[in-house]
């Protein structure tokens, strides 16, 4: 089907892209957002403030029900494939060291696909780095944020591709013929 993963990944990209209303509904772009800029905006008060990595373990805590709380106002089909494009995602992060894409490099690469604003705006422009923050904090903790709303991401084996003599009897028993030996 695809030849490499690159065109797999630009095909998802860009079935993300066209929706008329992206996985995190326009309407919400402002509370998302305003989320991610709240907490940048603190945990750069609490680096200047010396805080404890005990403190920062706190924040991280409140910020993972923060955004737990705004999966949960969205809509339920939503909320499923934003669980599953999360989950996979951070599964590619987890390859970085040999895909070179980190949760960071990730969010800047769906981020515009998954949250966009209502209007193109010089304000709504400014909010991108919050909107790739957002992005990539869902990606990070995605098991913490959905595990209460949606369930559990799938097991993924690798698929049994049944041999060709299996494939050729298969195909004659579906259609009523003799079995090859």
């Amino acid at each position: 089907m695809f030849s490499s993963s690159h065109e797999a990944a630009c095909v998802l990209k860009a079935y993300f892209r066209q929706l008329q209303d992206p996985i995190i509904p326009q309407d919400k772009f402002v509370t998302f957002t305003k989320a991610a800029a709240d907490w940048r905006k603190n945990e750069n008060k609490s680096t200047v403030d010396n805080g404890t990595s005990t403190k920062l373990a706190m924040n991280t805590q409140k910020r993972i029900d923060q955004y737990s709380n705004l999966v949960g106002q969205l809509p339920h089909s939503n909320l499923i494939v934003l669980h599953y494009l999360m989950w996979f995602l951070s599964k590619v992060a987890a390859q970085s060291e040999k895909n070179k894409m980190p949760e960071y490099n990730l969010a800047i690469v769906w981020a515009p696909n998954l949250l966009r604003p209502p209007l193109i705006s010089t304000e709504a422009m400014l909010m991108v780095k919050h909107t790739i923050d957002c992005i990539e904090f869902l990606i990070r903790y995605q098991a913490l944020i959905f595990g209460n709303h949606s369930e559990p991401a799938p097991k993924v084996s690798s698929p049994q591709v049944p041999s060709r003599r299996h494939r050729a009897n298969s195909a004659a028993n579906r259609s009523g013929g003799p079995r090859r030996k």
